[in-house]
């Protein structure tokens, strides 16, 4: 479906030519046992649509994206989406959260798969459009913390978790062609029931 620059025909797409056309980001974290889903679609400005749209492109150039297809005898994800209406504000959010829930499920039957943040996001190509499952693991990060005590200030290190960085590459995605559910799939292997699987493409 893609290759480096992402080719439909002889016309060569750029980032330029992605669309965002709609957008929701749920919370995913099995650190805590916490799967926060929302009930609310993003309202992204410039910057937010650019940083999507460089994300999207850089899973679709990166040689390390692999085809895929359903196995719709496993996978329940296509009959759910073979069902919505992507052009209706309740239709996109409620199918936003089933999914959010199964990849949640299949996050915590894994050893060591991150916490992470998903961003459900639909967007446009030259008349055809694509659903892209961005999961932006968590990273723990260390931040200087102040704190004040008479006229003493205590400097020190605080660890939080952050998001990816603009510059850094969304580490688990699946694109999908809504008009003929191929796919594009980035993903990892994580251990699950003592083996090392691909959990996005066999679990999920």
């Amino acid at each position: 479906m893609f290759d480096a620059d992402y080719q439909k025909g002889e016309l060569m797409i750029t980032r330029d030519d992605i669309v965002i056309r709609k957008a929701i980001l749920h919370i995913l974290d099995t650190d805590r046992g916490e799967c926060i889903l929302s009930s609310a679609l993003l309202n992204p400005g410039p910057e937010m649509c650019d940083f999507i749209r460089n994300h999207i492109y850089k899973i679709i150039s990166s040689d390390d994206t692999k085809k895929g297809e359903f196995d719709s005898e496993f996978s329940p994800i296509k009959s759910i989406l073979q069902t919505w209406d992507e052009s209706e504000d309740s239709s996109f959010i409620e199918t936003s959260q089933a999914i959010a829930n199964k990849l949640y499920a299949a996050m915590g039957e894994g050893l060591n798969i991150p916490a992470a943040d998903l961003l459900f996001v639909t967007f446009q190509v030259e008349g055809e459009i694509y659903l892209a499952l961005l999961k932006m693991n968590y990273k723990r990060n260390y931040n200087h913390d102040k704190m004040y005590r008479g006229n003493h200030t205590f400097v020190g290190l605080l660890k939080k978790r952050s998001l990816i960085s603009e510059t850094s590459r969304v580490p688990e995605a699946v694109i999908i062609n809504l008009s003929d559910f191929s796919m594009r799939l980035l993903e990892k292997k994580y251990e699950v029931n003592g083996e090392r699987v691909n959990y996005l493409s066999e679990n999920f």
